[in-house]
């Protein structure tokens, strides 16, 4: 048992998530920023979807929110989520694009989802607002609209000046990145063999790329583009006055994101330094030379922008930090500390279970408790309804708590403490239950293992090894599934103990066990239902895989039993276990009376 349960607990592992601050826009001296986020300011009522904020020398305002209308179409909502800001190199003009939600099915597919709205910030005087995504150039004067138009997508570019509007020759062609349009107008498109360069007054120059493009930036004055490879994941360059095509980074697995200094010849990009290590932010001037690493994030980094004449740039770590970096000096300021995000929690919200948060930015490094837990944990506290909850693991992706046997049955916010980011994220509730029977799985609980997309933790009889498709149980074995939300136990345990073996802490009231097996469902004979000795918070329920006839299907040896548990009947939680059956001469067993009303999975 001792072997077991250290296999379980080294099996538990740590996530991870997208980052907290998104779609950065600099203007070109780097005095202000643009970004996306859907936490809220600390204390402010805020909406929980994406908003646009800015950061400068007054600090951080909230520019732009629009409050979800979820019925505002027949099959979709409003335009709510704002998202890719950009901003002119002045800083007059900022434009964002606001997306709605659809849940037309196949109707979707012809149905606008983006909407693009141009302002005059701070105050946000409207400028104009179209339909589709939006993308400005660095002076202020264009905007490129790419949306439908009569069930078929379309570019447009507009003269903000005078109001024009000129189609873009698009066809096959599409559009992605950051840095598409110049200050004179032009426009960077890509096919599935190389980037396409509109101007008003020259036409379409195809540009070849040395393998299959992925995306693409082009600087504020044409004269330089940079493009990522989908095959070779290649990061390369190309000087549009010679044509030259030249390797600036190779190997990584992840988009690069490039961003160009207006006059094209330095880009900023995301990259591991040695392809194993977290994502950093690199310089590289376009010719291939001067490669500089700007960070040395122990989370990594999840995007970064550079500003418009390359003095500054901005960086997104994976802990939710905001970055300032003297691009020349390489010097990083922390403008925004370390922010918790709670990405989803799992186990079951009742008293006395093992629960966990994954998310990120949770911690700055990881620590375990020991018994008795402790309510404070490296540099953070976990607390429910205000009242801190006893923890086994910390780490910046995952937090394992206990809530404590004596929590009251309500309704109370689940929060992480404490941060010094100015951004919070909105009241996570759980609803205690006094049992809500949940199995631990791995790929939610339990870190994915190969070939699985989730599987129950079942141990075989001896405790010695896990079952699996390919360590199935035997007919009559006992096996051991392991659960949470199973609620109160006799004798009781103390919160932030481990249980003991003897006597073992059994669940009070009554607990029942069935199976279904070949569209049938059957009672199963149940051994055990409590809290598995020496763990804290996880209960284990033992029952006996039962004689089965040879399943209706291409191999008859091997079968598998969805077991289900729950408070006096079974029904609340089941589990799956693979069973290998021995051929055998005799006859086949015949299984219990089937029940009259099969219970479905």
């Amino acid at each position: 048992m001792a072997c077991f349960v250290a296999l379980l607990l080294a099996l538990l592992g740590a996530a991870s998530a997208a980052g907290q601050f998104h779609d950065l826009a600099a203007t070109d001296d780097g005095s202000v920023l643009y970004f996306s986020s859907p936490l809220r300011q600390r204390g402010a009522d805020q909406f929980p979807h994406d908003k646009i904020f800015r950061l400068g020398s007054d600090g951080i305002q909230l520019i732009a929110q629009r409050e979800y209308q979820p019925t505002a179409g027949p099959n979709y909502s409003n335009f709510y989520r704002l998202i890719e800001s950009n901003v002119s190199g002045d800083g007059a003009i900022l434009s964002y694009v606001a997306q709605r939600d659809c849940i037309g099915g196949s109707s979707c597919l012809f149905v606008e989802r983006n909407e693009t709205t141009l302002v005059r910030p701070p105050q946000g005087s409207p400028v104009t607002t179209f339909t589709g995504r939006g993308w400005l150039s660095r002076n202020g004067r264009y905007a490129l609209n790419f949306g439908f138009v009569v069930l078929r997508l379309a570019a447009t570019l507009i003269d903000l000046s005078t109001g024009e509007r000129i189609p873009v020759p698009s066809s096959g062609a599409f559009v992605t990145g950051r840095q598409i349009l110049t200050s004179d107008g032009a426009v960077l498109l890509l096919d599935p063999q190389a980037m396409l360069l509109w101007t008003r007054t020259g036409g379409t120059r195809r540009i070849p790329a040395a393998a299959a493009p992925q995306s693409a930036a082009i600087n504020d004055q044409g004269t330089w583009l940079v493009y990522e490879t989908q095959v070779t994941s290649e990061l390369r360059s190309v000087d549009l006055a010679s044509g030259r095509d030249t390797l600036l980074a190779t190997g990584s697995p992840d988009p690069y994101q490039p961003f160009l200094r207006n006059d094209g010849r330095v880009v900023s990009y995301l990259a591991s330094p040695d392809r194993v290590a977290p994502k950093q932010v690199f310089v590289i001037n376009s010719d291939g030379t001067g490669r500089r690493q700007l960070t040395q994030l122990a989370e990594g980094a999840s995007e970064a922008v550079l500003s418009g004449d390359g003095s500054v740039a901005y960086a997104v770590s994976g802990a939710g930090r905001l970055l300032r970096i003297d691009v020349a000096a390489g010097a990083a300021q922390e403008i925004i500390p370390r922010t918790p995000v709670i990405h989803y929690v799992a186990g079951a919200p009742v008293p006395g279970s093992l629960n966990w948060i994954y998310g990120t930015g949770l911690s700055e490094k990881s620590a375990l408790g020991q018994p008795p837990l402790p309510t404070s944990l490296g540099d953070l506290q976990v607390t429910l309804g205000g009242a801190p909850l006893p923890l086994l693991l910390v780490s910046p992706g995952e937090i394992r708590y206990q809530i404590p046997f004596e929590a009251p049955l309500t309704d109370a916010v689940l929060a992480v403490s404490p941060s010094a980011s100015p951004f919070e994220q909105a009241p996570m509730h759980l609803s205690l239950s006094a049992q809500m029977a949940r199995t631990v799985q791995f790929g939610r609980e339990v870190p994915l293992i190969p070939g699985a997309t989730t599987l129950d933790v079942v141990a075989h009889q001896n405790f010695d090894s896990l079952v699996d498709s390919s360590n199935e149980a035997q007919p009559g074995e006992i096996v051991h599934a392991y659960m949470t939300g199973l609620g109160a136990v006799n004798p009781p345990v103390a919160t932030g103990q481990p249980s003991p073996a003897n006597p073992p802490a059994s669940v009070v009231g009554p607990f029942a066990c069935g199976y279904l097996y070949e569209g049938a469902s059957f009672p199963a004979r149940l051994w055990f239902a409590g809290l598995a000795a020496g763990m804290i918070g996880i209960y284990q329920v033992s029952v006996q895989v039962p004689d089965l006839p040879r399943p209706l299907t291409t191999d008859p040896t091997r079968a598998i039993v969805d077991f289900q548990c729950g408070q006096g009947a079974p029904g609340d939680s089941s589990f799956l276990v693979p069973v290998r059956l021995a051929p055998a001469p005799g006859p086949v067993p015949v299984p219990p009376r089937a029940r009259s009303t099969p219970r479905a999975r």
